[in-house]
Protein backbone atom coordinates (compact mmCIF):
# COMPACT_ATOMS: atom_id res chain seq x y z
CA UNK A 1 0.00 0.00 0.00
CA UNK A 2 1.53 3.17 -1.04
CA UNK A 3 1.39 6.90 0.76
CA UNK A 4 -1.76 7.86 -1.12
CA UNK A 5 -3.81 4.92 -0.36
CA UNK A 6 -3.34 5.06 3.44
CA UNK A 7 -4.47 8.26 2.94
CA UNK A 8 -7.73 7.26 1.26
CA UNK A 9 -8.72 4.28 3.52
CA UNK A 10 -8.97 6.24 7.09
CA UNK A 11 -11.01 8.88 4.63
CA UNK A 12 -12.93 6.49 3.38
CA UNK A 13 -13.51 4.72 6.93
CA UNK A 14 -14.58 8.30 8.09
CA UNK A 15 -17.20 8.93 5.23
CA UNK A 16 -18.68 5.70 6.37
CA UNK A 17 -19.07 6.78 9.63
CA UNK A 18 -20.83 10.42 8.90
CA UNK A 19 -23.05 8.50 6.46
CA UNK A 20 -23.97 6.43 9.02
CA UNK A 21 -24.49 8.93 11.63
CA UNK A 22 -26.50 11.14 9.07
CA UNK A 23 -28.70 8.45 8.41
CA UNK A 24 -29.26 7.39 12.08
CA UNK A 25 -29.83 11.16 12.96
CA UNK A 26 -32.53 11.61 9.98
CA UNK A 27 -34.39 8.16 10.45
CA UNK A 28 -34.69 9.11 14.80
CA UNK A 29 -36.25 12.61 13.41
CA UNK A 30 -38.23 11.21 11.37
CA UNK A 31 -39.54 8.51 13.94
CA UNK A 32 -39.76 11.84 16.23
CA UNK A 33 -42.06 13.74 14.04
CA UNK A 34 -44.06 10.66 13.08
CA UNK A 35 -44.84 9.62 16.78
CA UNK A 36 -44.95 13.15 18.17
CA UNK A 37 -46.13 15.36 15.22
CA UNK A 38 -49.08 12.95 14.18
CA UNK A 39 -51.14 13.22 17.38
CA UNK A 40 -50.55 16.17 17.76
CA UNK A 41 -52.20 17.30 14.26
CA UNK A 42 -55.23 14.66 14.46
CA UNK A 43 -56.10 15.01 18.53
CA UNK A 44 -55.82 11.34 18.51
CA UNK A 45 -54.23 8.57 20.40
CA UNK A 46 -52.29 5.82 19.33
CA UNK A 47 -53.88 3.32 21.07
CA UNK A 48 -56.99 4.87 19.18
CA UNK A 49 -54.94 4.59 15.77
CA UNK A 50 -54.03 1.25 15.88
CA UNK A 51 -57.51 -0.05 16.70
CA UNK A 52 -58.64 1.14 13.56
CA UNK A 53 -56.08 -0.58 11.66
CA UNK A 54 -56.52 -4.07 13.20
CA UNK A 55 -59.87 -3.46 11.79
CA UNK A 56 -58.92 -3.88 8.19
CA UNK A 57 -59.45 -6.94 6.60
CA UNK A 58 -56.89 -9.18 4.95
CA UNK A 59 -59.30 -9.09 1.44
CA UNK A 60 -58.39 -5.13 1.22
CA UNK A 61 -55.24 -5.45 1.88
CA UNK A 62 -54.79 -6.93 -1.14
CA UNK A 63 -56.96 -5.09 -3.13
CA UNK A 64 -54.40 -2.10 -1.48
CA UNK A 65 -51.69 -4.36 -2.69
CA UNK A 66 -53.17 -5.00 -6.31
CA UNK A 67 -54.07 -1.04 -6.44
CA UNK A 68 -50.61 -0.31 -5.60
CA UNK A 69 -48.73 -2.40 -8.12
CA UNK A 70 -50.89 -1.37 -10.96
CA UNK A 71 -49.76 2.39 -10.38
CA UNK A 72 -46.40 1.53 -10.44
CA UNK A 73 -47.03 -0.55 -13.58
CA UNK A 74 -48.41 2.51 -15.05
CA UNK A 75 -45.37 4.48 -14.35
CA UNK A 76 -43.31 2.31 -16.69
CA UNK A 77 -44.84 4.58 -19.77
CA UNK A 78 -42.92 7.38 -18.46
CA UNK A 79 -39.84 5.72 -17.44
CA UNK A 80 -39.49 3.79 -21.00
CA UNK A 81 -40.44 6.77 -23.01
CA UNK A 82 -37.34 8.50 -21.48
CA UNK A 83 -35.31 5.86 -22.72
CA UNK A 84 -35.12 4.11 -25.85
CA UNK A 85 -34.59 -0.11 -25.60
CA UNK A 86 -36.09 0.05 -22.05
CA UNK A 87 -38.44 -2.77 -21.87
CA UNK A 88 -41.63 -2.08 -18.67
CA UNK A 89 -40.14 -4.69 -16.77
CA UNK A 90 -36.77 -3.27 -16.73
CA UNK A 91 -38.48 0.48 -15.65
CA UNK A 92 -40.17 -1.38 -12.90
CA UNK A 93 -37.08 -2.44 -11.48
CA UNK A 94 -35.43 0.79 -11.78
CA UNK A 95 -38.37 2.63 -9.60
CA UNK A 96 -38.43 0.24 -7.23
CA UNK A 97 -34.26 -0.04 -6.54
CA UNK A 98 -33.88 3.47 -7.09
CA UNK A 99 -36.99 4.23 -4.38
CA UNK A 100 -34.99 1.82 -2.25
CA UNK A 101 -32.10 3.27 -2.13
CA UNK A 102 -33.68 6.64 -1.72
CA UNK A 103 -36.45 5.72 0.77
CA UNK A 104 -34.03 5.28 3.32
CA UNK A 105 -30.92 7.73 3.37
CA UNK A 106 -31.65 11.78 3.55
CA UNK A 107 -30.97 13.46 0.11
CA UNK A 108 -31.44 9.90 -0.80
CA UNK A 109 -31.95 10.83 -4.56
CA UNK A 110 -28.18 10.45 -5.18
CA UNK A 111 -28.38 6.70 -4.02
CA UNK A 112 -31.01 6.19 -5.82
CA UNK A 113 -29.93 7.49 -9.14
CA UNK A 114 -26.31 5.52 -8.39
CA UNK A 115 -28.68 2.62 -8.05
CA UNK A 116 -30.33 2.73 -11.46
CA UNK A 117 -27.28 3.58 -13.33
CA UNK A 118 -25.53 0.41 -12.29
CA UNK A 119 -28.39 -1.35 -12.99
CA UNK A 120 -28.22 0.78 -16.67
CA UNK A 121 -24.50 -0.30 -17.60
CA UNK A 122 -25.25 -3.97 -16.84
CA UNK A 123 -28.03 -3.83 -19.34
CA UNK A 124 -25.65 -2.24 -22.05
CA UNK A 125 -27.01 1.79 -22.01
CA UNK A 126 -25.01 4.53 -22.31
CA UNK A 127 -23.62 7.25 -19.37
CA UNK A 128 -25.90 9.68 -21.83
CA UNK A 129 -28.93 7.86 -22.14
CA UNK A 130 -28.79 7.46 -18.98
CA UNK A 131 -28.33 11.10 -17.77
CA UNK A 132 -30.57 12.13 -20.83
CA UNK A 133 -33.08 9.59 -18.69
CA UNK A 134 -32.24 10.88 -15.11
CA UNK A 135 -33.17 14.82 -16.45
CA UNK A 136 -36.19 13.76 -17.95
CA UNK A 137 -38.18 11.46 -15.65
CA UNK A 138 -36.82 14.37 -12.35
CA UNK A 139 -38.26 17.14 -14.48
CA UNK A 140 -41.55 16.02 -14.88
CA UNK A 141 -41.78 14.10 -11.67
CA UNK A 142 -40.92 17.68 -9.54
CA UNK A 143 -43.10 19.76 -12.04
CA UNK A 144 -45.95 17.96 -10.86
CA UNK A 145 -45.12 17.90 -7.28
CA UNK A 146 -45.24 21.00 -7.25
CA UNK A 147 -48.30 21.96 -9.07
CA UNK A 148 -50.19 19.40 -7.22
CA UNK A 149 -51.46 22.29 -4.24
CA UNK A 150 -52.11 24.66 -6.75
CA UNK A 151 -54.57 22.27 -8.67
CA UNK A 152 -56.38 21.27 -4.81
CA UNK A 153 -56.43 24.64 -4.18
CA UNK A 154 -58.14 25.27 -7.58
CA UNK A 155 -60.24 22.25 -7.25
CA UNK A 156 -61.85 23.27 -4.03
CA UNK A 157 -62.60 26.77 -5.33
CA UNK A 158 -64.36 25.48 -8.34
CA UNK A 159 -66.37 23.12 -5.77
CA UNK A 160 -67.28 26.06 -3.04
CA UNK A 161 -64.79 24.84 -0.45
CA UNK A 162 -62.55 27.23 1.24
CA UNK A 163 -59.02 25.75 0.89
CA UNK A 164 -56.70 25.86 4.59
CA UNK A 165 -54.39 28.77 4.56
CA UNK A 166 -51.58 26.80 4.83
CA UNK A 167 -53.03 24.44 1.39
CA UNK A 168 -53.29 28.07 -0.04
CA UNK A 169 -49.39 29.21 0.94
CA UNK A 170 -48.09 25.86 -0.26
CA UNK A 171 -50.16 26.18 -3.39
CA UNK A 172 -48.47 29.69 -4.08
CA UNK A 173 -44.82 28.73 -2.69
CA UNK A 174 -45.22 25.47 -5.59
CA UNK A 175 -46.00 27.66 -8.17
CA UNK A 176 -43.09 29.92 -7.20
CA UNK A 177 -40.98 27.18 -7.52
CA UNK A 178 -42.11 25.30 -10.36
CA UNK A 179 -41.68 28.82 -12.32
CA UNK A 180 -38.12 29.32 -10.85
CA UNK A 181 -37.80 25.11 -11.28
CA UNK A 182 -38.88 25.53 -14.88
CA UNK A 183 -36.84 28.70 -15.86
CA UNK A 184 -33.08 26.94 -14.48
CA UNK A 185 -34.32 23.88 -16.70
CA UNK A 186 -35.05 25.92 -19.80
CA UNK A 187 -31.65 27.54 -19.42
CA UNK A 188 -29.86 24.20 -18.58
CA UNK A 189 -31.50 22.98 -22.10
CA UNK A 190 -31.37 26.19 -24.83
CA UNK A 191 -28.28 28.45 -23.82
CA UNK A 192 -24.51 27.35 -23.77
CA UNK A 193 -23.56 29.60 -20.94
CA UNK A 194 -25.39 27.38 -18.71
CA UNK A 195 -23.46 24.54 -19.93
CA UNK A 196 -20.93 24.91 -16.61
CA UNK A 197 -24.21 24.57 -14.43
CA UNK A 198 -25.61 21.32 -16.85
CA UNK A 199 -22.22 19.77 -15.86
CA UNK A 200 -22.37 20.67 -11.69
CA UNK A 201 -26.35 18.65 -12.65
CA UNK A 202 -24.68 15.95 -14.31
CA UNK A 203 -21.80 15.73 -12.06
CA UNK A 204 -24.35 14.80 -9.34
CA UNK A 205 -25.38 11.87 -11.52
CA UNK A 206 -22.34 10.21 -12.38
CA UNK A 207 -18.84 10.48 -11.74
CA UNK A 208 -16.14 12.87 -12.84
CA UNK A 209 -13.35 10.32 -13.62
CA UNK A 210 -13.32 6.81 -14.66
CA UNK A 211 -12.36 4.75 -11.71
CA UNK A 212 -10.26 2.40 -13.56
CA UNK A 213 -8.18 4.87 -16.14
CA UNK A 214 -8.55 8.17 -14.12
CA UNK A 215 -9.56 9.61 -17.29
CA UNK A 216 -12.51 12.32 -17.64
CA UNK A 217 -15.96 10.39 -18.88
CA UNK A 218 -16.67 11.53 -22.53
CA UNK A 219 -19.60 13.50 -21.28
CA UNK A 220 -17.22 16.41 -19.18
CA UNK A 221 -16.49 17.27 -22.95
CA UNK A 222 -19.82 16.70 -24.52
CA UNK A 223 -22.33 18.59 -22.37
CA UNK A 224 -23.42 20.83 -26.26
CA UNK A 225 -24.25 17.76 -27.59
CA UNK A 226 -25.85 16.48 -24.03
CA UNK A 227 -27.90 19.61 -23.97
CA UNK A 228 -28.98 18.94 -27.18
CA UNK A 229 -30.02 15.77 -27.03
CA UNK A 230 -31.67 16.12 -23.86
CA UNK A 231 -34.02 18.35 -25.30
CA UNK A 232 -34.76 16.59 -28.30
CA UNK A 233 -35.78 13.82 -25.82
CA UNK A 234 -37.92 16.01 -23.72
CA UNK A 235 -39.68 17.18 -27.17
CA UNK A 236 -40.27 13.69 -28.33
CA UNK A 237 -41.33 11.82 -24.89
CA UNK A 238 -43.48 15.15 -23.63
CA UNK A 239 -46.76 13.32 -23.86
CA UNK A 240 -45.99 10.20 -23.09
CA UNK A 241 -43.73 11.18 -20.28
CA UNK A 242 -46.05 13.82 -19.31
CA UNK A 243 -48.85 11.29 -19.62
CA UNK A 244 -47.57 8.70 -17.65
CA UNK A 245 -46.64 10.98 -14.02
CA UNK A 246 -50.08 11.95 -14.24
CA UNK A 247 -52.01 8.68 -14.04
CA UNK A 248 -49.50 7.39 -11.87
CA UNK A 249 -50.41 9.93 -9.67
CA UNK A 250 -53.97 9.80 -10.21
CA UNK A 251 -53.00 6.12 -8.88
CA UNK A 252 -51.62 6.84 -6.10
CA UNK A 253 -54.22 9.66 -4.79
CA UNK A 254 -57.08 6.32 -5.96
CA UNK A 255 -54.74 4.09 -3.21
CA UNK A 256 -55.01 7.25 -0.84
CA UNK A 257 -58.75 7.12 -1.32
CA UNK A 258 -58.74 3.61 -0.86
CA UNK A 259 -57.11 3.48 2.16
CA UNK A 260 -59.56 5.76 3.70
CA UNK A 261 -61.81 3.89 2.65
CA UNK A 262 -60.37 0.38 4.18
CA UNK A 263 -60.30 2.04 7.21
CA UNK A 264 -64.28 2.93 7.27
CA UNK A 265 -64.24 6.42 5.87
CA UNK A 266 -65.35 8.32 3.07
CA UNK A 267 -64.23 11.58 2.01
CA UNK A 268 -64.76 13.83 -1.11
CA UNK A 269 -62.49 13.42 -3.79
CA UNK A 270 -61.28 16.81 -3.95
CA UNK A 271 -60.45 16.78 0.00
CA UNK A 272 -58.29 13.19 -0.45
CA UNK A 273 -56.40 14.96 -3.68
CA UNK A 274 -55.74 18.54 -1.39
CA UNK A 275 -53.92 15.32 1.29
CA UNK A 276 -52.61 13.92 -1.68
CA UNK A 277 -50.82 17.39 -2.90
CA UNK A 278 -49.07 18.07 0.65
CA UNK A 279 -47.79 14.50 1.20
CA UNK A 280 -46.02 14.60 -2.45
CA UNK A 281 -44.79 18.58 -2.20
CA UNK A 282 -43.72 17.30 1.78
CA UNK A 283 -41.84 13.55 0.18
CA UNK A 284 -39.01 16.21 -1.99
CA UNK A 285 -38.05 17.40 1.87
CA UNK A 286 -34.58 16.22 2.18
CA UNK A 287 -33.91 16.46 5.97
CA UNK A 288 -35.45 13.13 6.36
CA UNK A 289 -35.50 9.87 3.81
CA UNK A 290 -38.72 10.49 1.53
CA UNK A 291 -39.39 13.38 3.54
CA UNK A 292 -40.90 10.65 5.86
CA UNK A 293 -42.62 12.40 8.88
CA UNK A 294 -43.27 15.21 7.46
CA UNK A 295 -45.18 13.62 4.51
CA UNK A 296 -47.39 12.26 6.79
CA UNK A 297 -48.09 15.38 9.28
CA UNK A 298 -48.93 17.02 6.07
CA UNK A 299 -51.62 14.56 5.04
CA UNK A 300 -52.51 14.31 8.07
CA UNK A 301 -53.22 17.79 8.89
CA UNK A 302 -54.99 18.42 5.44
CA UNK A 303 -57.40 15.75 6.61
CA UNK A 304 -58.20 16.19 9.88
CA UNK A 305 -58.59 20.45 8.82
CA UNK A 306 -61.57 19.26 6.30
CA UNK A 307 -63.70 17.48 9.05
CA UNK A 308 -62.37 13.87 9.12
CA UNK A 309 -61.53 11.75 12.14
CA UNK A 310 -58.21 12.48 13.79
CA UNK A 311 -57.94 8.42 14.35
CA UNK A 312 -58.66 7.36 11.23
CA UNK A 313 -57.04 10.07 9.42
CA UNK A 314 -53.42 8.99 10.99
CA UNK A 315 -54.49 5.08 10.32
CA UNK A 316 -55.36 6.13 6.77
CA UNK A 317 -52.22 7.78 5.79
CA UNK A 318 -49.96 5.38 7.66
CA UNK A 319 -51.40 2.35 5.50
CA UNK A 320 -51.07 4.43 2.47
CA UNK A 321 -47.56 5.53 3.37
CA UNK A 322 -46.71 1.94 3.67
CA UNK A 323 -47.47 0.57 0.61
CA UNK A 324 -45.72 3.86 -1.55
CA UNK A 325 -42.99 4.29 0.87
CA UNK A 326 -42.22 1.56 3.65
CA UNK A 327 -43.21 -1.46 1.07
CA UNK A 328 -40.59 -0.13 -1.46
CA UNK A 329 -37.80 -0.65 0.31
CA UNK A 330 -37.51 -4.54 0.97
CA UNK A 331 -38.96 -5.17 -2.80
CA UNK A 332 -36.63 -2.83 -4.13
CA UNK A 333 -33.68 -4.33 -2.22
CA UNK A 334 -34.43 -7.80 -3.16
CA UNK A 335 -35.44 -7.18 -7.26
CA UNK A 336 -31.38 -5.49 -6.75
CA UNK A 337 -30.10 -8.54 -4.83
CA UNK A 338 -31.81 -10.66 -7.06
CA UNK A 339 -30.14 -9.01 -10.25
CA UNK A 340 -26.76 -8.87 -8.77
CA UNK A 341 -26.81 -12.76 -8.83
CA UNK A 342 -27.48 -13.20 -12.16
CA UNK A 343 -25.93 -12.34 -15.34
CA UNK A 344 -27.13 -9.62 -17.31
CA UNK A 345 -28.73 -9.28 -20.66
CA UNK A 346 -27.95 -6.59 -22.73
CA UNK A 347 -30.68 -4.60 -23.77
CA UNK A 348 -30.99 -2.41 -26.98
CA UNK A 349 -28.66 0.36 -25.77
CA UNK A 350 -29.02 3.64 -26.89
CA UNK A 351 -26.47 6.33 -27.33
Amino acid sequence: MDHREAVLVPRRGRSRRRRLVRLLVATALAVAIVLGGLPLVSGATWAATWSVLRDVSAPTLLLLTLVWLAGLWVHTVALVAAMPGLSPGRALHLNLTGSAASNVLPLGGAAGTAVNFWSCRRWGFTPDAFIRWALVTNLWDNALRLVLPAVAVAWLAVVGTAPTPGLRGLAGTGLVLLAAYLALIWALLHRSWADRGLGWVVGRLLPRTDGATGRQPRWVGGLPELRRTTLQLVRHSALRVAGGKAAYAVAQAWLLWLCLGAVGVSAPVVVVVAAFAVERLASLAVLTPGGSGLAEVGAVGVLVAFGLPGAAAVAAVLLYRTFIFLLEIPVGFLLLAGSALVAPRPAVASG
